[in-house]
């Protein structure tokens, strides 16, 4: 039997704010594993069912760079990139009519890119009953998921007539979907044995899908296609866009499952596997182990036991070779805390808890996040008023600075990062500095120079710099620059203009800590 996957990964996953956002959403990043994410578990788990070349990605069009970086296994032709948000209809009924004309023999599986499943080899057996019996009988199946407890998170599936199936497998028909209910009601559903979570995964054949996209939405199931088989074109992008732009925006449940499971032509297999949506913060929160007071903490912890301090490494301890993409934690320090969750990937950033308890603090390099641990997955309101905040500093225009010692030439400047090149005169040298927090790497371009440098406690020593060297500088780090002959240096580094503090000057500027971007004093 052969099987394809389409694999929805275009949501901004604001619920993960402010470590997922609309630059790099939840399915993007390794929350359920220290190196892989959940895009790329995803994958790993279906390819392994039907391979890599049976898999498309359905994503938003800014999002197949990132898609096809993370999936180098994947053909770059089966990332499908949605040009406009019109919901899950018009991307799985795109997606299935690009699938059905590539493998017009294949039932098709339509699968989240950011759920947490295991282990995986139950998971493909389920997939492949559903697969099976929809080949086999010609309705839409989806996997309905065995609370392990009432919650009002997730959409709840009600069992409907039994159905034959193999031993160790269970099918039903479904008798109604449910939307997300209180937590009473939600009591009732899992106390009855008779109601499973809804996972949002499909199974169907492509032409059972098909008609019921001509039944429930004539629009999707006209346009897409046609849509679908201009793919070649020169003006294949124009076509899907207009195409979308002509759909109602609207869910796959609300606007075919539900309808079709009413009529009796929605059917499920229980799914036993280990699952989880990863909805937010608090499902977070249940991945990390806690210390030992309850705390549960991403990055470098350190809790206070009464006499020392013990310490540990989530998601694991920094190997030899890491580069900053492969891991970056920031300490994380609990004293008399209980029952927090703290997030701190910020190397070189600290995090204190103090008396405190049931807080969630997210801390990432651009934003923090605090409130209470109930409403840490409630936050949607929030970041959908944030306000928009201007970056702090950017030049609007390159702009050169006469200096003592020759003269410097701003090229950027933002929330992240400032660089700069400097033309150092032969005989003329920076100040003997240093950085309270400021990071900074320095490359020779033209020219030889003298470093003198001694970490914090240390004597100076000299170090001769020729073209092609860098030196990087960490806080706290004594550095002077003078040039052997004329150089012209580059500088990048941390966005903290203010923090120099300088020992020494030939122009006597000992002591100043000030912003030496034109047009900003601090």
């Amino acid at each position: 039997m052969e099987i394809c996957a389409l694999i929805m990964a275009g949501g901004h996953g604001t619920r993960f704010w402010p470590w997922s956002g609309a630059l790099l959403p939840k399915q993007f990043l390794p929350i359920a594993h220290p190196e892989k994410s959940l895009l790329q578990m995803t994958f790993e788990r279906v390819s392994g069912l039907c391979g890599t070349e049976r898999v498309l990605i359905l994503t938003n069009r800014e999002y197949q760079a990132v898609v096809r970086t993370q999936l180098k296994d994947l053909p770059p032709e089966n990332v499908i990139g949605e040009p406009l948000l019109r919901d899950t209809a018009a991307a799985v009924g795109f997606g299935s009519a690009v699938a059905a004309l590539r493998w017009p023999d294949a039932v098709q599986v339509v699968l989240p890119a950011d759920h947490e499943i295991s282990p995986d080899e139950r998971f493909q057996a389920i997939l492949c009953q559903a697969a099976r019996h929809a080949r086999e009988d010609g309705r839409l199946y989806t996997i309905g998921i065995t609370p392990t407890r009432p919650t009002s998170a997730y959409g709840y599936l009600k069992r409907g007539e039994r159905l034959d199936s193999p031993e160790g497998f269970a099918r039903n028909r479904v008798a109604a979907f449910v939307e997300k209910p209180d937590v009473e009601t939600a009591k009732t559903y899992v106390e009855s044995g008779n109601y499973l979570w809804n996972a949002g995964m499909f199974v169907w054949r492509s032409d059972a899908v098909q008609e019921a996209l001509k039944r429930r939405l004539p629009e999707h199931a006209s346009r897409l296609p046609e849509a679908a088989k201009s793919e070649g074109a020169p003006d294949f992008e124009n076509i899907v866009k207009e195409a979308f732009l002509a759909v109602p925006k609207i869910s796959i449940d609300f606007g075919v499952m539900q309808a079709e499971g009413a009529n009796g032509n929605v059917c499920m297999i229980e799914g036993d596997f280990q699952w989880s949506d990863l909805g937010g913060w608090q499902a977070f929160a249940d991945t990390l182990p806690p210390d030992g007071h309850g705390n549960r903490i991403y990055g470098h912890g350190m809790d206070w036991d009464g006499e020392t301090w013990k310490e540990f490494w989530i998601p694991r301890e920094p190997r030899q070779g890491d580069k900053d993409e492969d891991l970056s934690l920031g300490d994380v320090l609990t004293m008399d805390a209980r029952d927090n969750l703290v997030f701190n990937n910020r190397r070189g950033h600290r995090i204190s808890l103090f008396g405190v308890r049931d807080l969630a603090v997210i801390h990432t390099h651009k934003e923090t996040l605090v409130t209470s641990r109930d409403l840490a997955e409630e936050i949607k309101p929030l970041v959908s008023n944030l306000p928009e905040t201007p970056a702090k500093g950017g030049l609007s225009a390159v702009e050169k600075v006469e200096k003592p010692w020759g003269w410097e030439l701003w090229w950027g400047w933002t929330d992240d990062f400032a660089g700069k090149t400097l033309f150092l005169r032969k005989g003329k040298r920076f100040s003997l500095q240093y950085h309270v927090v400021k990071e900074e790497v320095i490359y020779v371009h033209q020219g030889r120079a003298r470093l003198e440098t001694a970490a914090r406690g240390e004597e100076l020593r000299e170090i001769v710099m020729e073209p092609g060297q860098a030196v990087h500088v960490e806080p706290g780090r004594l550095h002077r620059i003078e040039a052997l002959e004329d150089c012209l240096l580059f500088e990048s580094s941390l966005p903290f203009l203010w923090d120099v503090v300088r020992i020494a000057d030939d122009f006597g500027r000992e002591g100043t800590r000030e912003a030496e971007a034109p047009g900003r004093k601090s």
